[in-house]
C-alpha cells in the first residue's frame, strides 16, 4: 500500500530522530526537540516511533526517559478532526449548550440547512450564512463568551480525540524534517484562551470551522443527520503556529 505525503513526512521525522543525538540533527529538528524538552545536551540521544492506531499524536519522541507525543501536519490539508455527527452532538449536549445553539449547529452541518436534511436543495456555507445569519452570529458570540466550552471542543478535535483511553498530543507540528514550526499544547491553549475569533463569519469554534464531509454534502445514502461525518478544519494553523510559538511562553514549558 502506497504512503501518503503526510506518512512520508512522519517517517522522515521518525528516522531522523531515532537513535540519533542532538548534535547530529539539522537545525529545524534541534528546535523541534528543544521545543518539547527544553535545553538538552549535545550528546542527548533520542528514540522515536509512530503512535499506533488512530490517535491525535502521530509520533512519540523520547529523551532521558521522558516521552512526548506530537501531532504532525504537512501539506495543504487543514483537516484536524473527523467524527460522526451523532457522537459529536452527544458531546455538545454533555457541555450543556442551550438548545437553540444545538439546533443552529445541526442546521450548519446539515447539507441543506434544515434539522433533518429534508430541504429541497443543498446549501453552501455562504448560502447558510445568508439563510440564518442571526442564529450563526449568536452561536459564534456564545462560543466566544464561553472559553471553557471552546477549549473543551478544541481539545477533543485537536489534542485528545474522542476516547478517554487515547493518548493526547503534547505538541502540534506543521512541516517536514527540513522545515516547520512546533507549538506545545500549553502554548496553543494559552493562545486560544486569549484570542478573539469574532472576525470569522462562518460558524466556528475558535479557529476551527466544522463542515459536512463532501460525500455527505452531495448526497447521504441514509439521508440521516446522525450519519453525516463532520470535518473540522484549522484553516490558519500554518500561520498561527509561528505566532503562538513566539508569543506564548518559553518552548518546552
Amino acid at each position: 500500500m502506497s504512503m501518503t505525503s503526510g506518512e512520508f513526512a512522519e517517517n522522515d521525522i521518525i528516522h531522523s530522530f531515532d537513535k540519533h543525538k542532538l548534535s547530529e540533527l539539522p537545525n529545524n529538528l534541534r528546535e523541534f526537540a528543544t521545543g518539547l524538552f527544553g535545553p538538552l545536551e549535545e550528546e542527548t540521544e533520542f528514540r522515536c516511533t509512530r503512535v499506533p492506531g488512530y490517535q491525535k499524536p502521530d509520533i512519540s519522541l523520547e529523551a532521558h526517559g521522558i516521552t512526548k507525543r506530537v501531532s504532525i501536519k504537512t501539506g495543504n490539508s487543514r483537516i484536524v478532526h473527523s467524527e460522526l455527527f451523532s457522537t459529536f452532538y452527544a458531546f455538545l449536549e454533555s457541555l450543556d449548550l442551550p438548545s437553540k445553539h444545538l439546533r443552529t449547529f445541526q442546521r450548519w452541518i446539515s447539507s441543506d440547512g434544515t434539522l433533518d436534511m429534508s430541504g429541497p436543495q443543498k446549501l453552501s456555507a455562504i448560502e447558510k450564512i445568508a439563510a440564518f445569519r442571526p442564529e450563526i452570529e449568536e452561536w459564534n458570540e456564545f462560543i466566544e463568551s464561553r472559553k471553557d466550552i471552546q477549549v473543551a471542543i478544541f481539545r477533543r478535535a485537536v489534542i485528545d480525540g474522542t476516547e478517554s483511553s487515547h493518548l493526547s498530543a503534547d505538541a502540534f507540528y506543521h512541516g517536514t524534517a527540513s522545515f516547520g514550526t512546533l507549538a506545545t499544547t500549553d502554548q496553543i491553549l494559552r493562545w486560544l484562551s486569549k484570542k478573539n475569533f469574532r472576525w470569522l463569519s462562518n460558524l466556528h469554534v475558535g479557529p476551527l470551522v466544522p463542515s459536512p464531509k463532501f460525500r455527505d454534502y452531495v448526497g447521504n445514502v441514509s439521508n440521516a443527520i446522525g450519519d453525516v461525518t463532520i470535518l473540522f478544519r484549522w484553516a490558519g494553523e500554518e500561520q498561527d503556529l509561528p505566532y503562538i510559538r513566539s508569543h506564548y511562553g518559553s518552548l518546552g514549558k
